[in-house]
């Protein structure tokens, strides 16, 4: 009954040691971290240039609508269509912005959904190591006598 169980738990820690060895190194090849790291911080930057950008634009409309408010009837009808015009801009900019953000977020998640947790793995091969020290420690303890 004990060798059922032993050969139960080898053949456990087989596959989750073919798992930490073969299969989760290949993913974590395939997903490139250097690359992907590249990839976040291009899009880090265009963000934060988007967001500047955006705060600049929603600084002149402010500007713009406080001239809109102070003009005569006669000037509103003329501020009118470029006022309207910077709304739409901005609209579109921001919705252009969103969906940088947006695809951004949903290809590195998408990614790292797929991904395999590395924790057992690592953990794995952790205690793996560690039973090998003591093995290999008690082998050569076993030897000296």
């Amino acid at each position: 009954m004990e060798h059922g169980f032993l050969l139960s738990i080898e053949n456990k820690v087989g596959k989750i040691l073919f798992k930490c060895l073969v299969k989760i190194p290949l993913l974590f090849a395939e997903f490139d971290l250097e690359k992907e790291r590249s990839v976040l911080d291009e899009q880090g930057l265009r963000i934060a240039e988007n967001q500047e950008n955006s705060q600049k634009n929603r600084r002149k409309l402010a500007e713009s609508t406080r001239d809109f408010k102070k003009a005569s009837p006669d000037e509103k009808l003329n501020l009118f269509n470029s006022l309207l015009k910077g709304y739409q801009e901005e609209v579109d900019n921001l919705t252009k912005r969103a969906k940088f953000g947006e695809n951004a977020f949903l290809n590195i998640y998408q990614k790292l959904y797929e991904a395999p947790d590395p924790y057992p793995a690592l953990a794995s091969i952790a205690v793996s190591s560690i039973l090998f020290c003591l093995c290999d420690s008690t082998r050569r303890t076993s030897i000296s006598f």
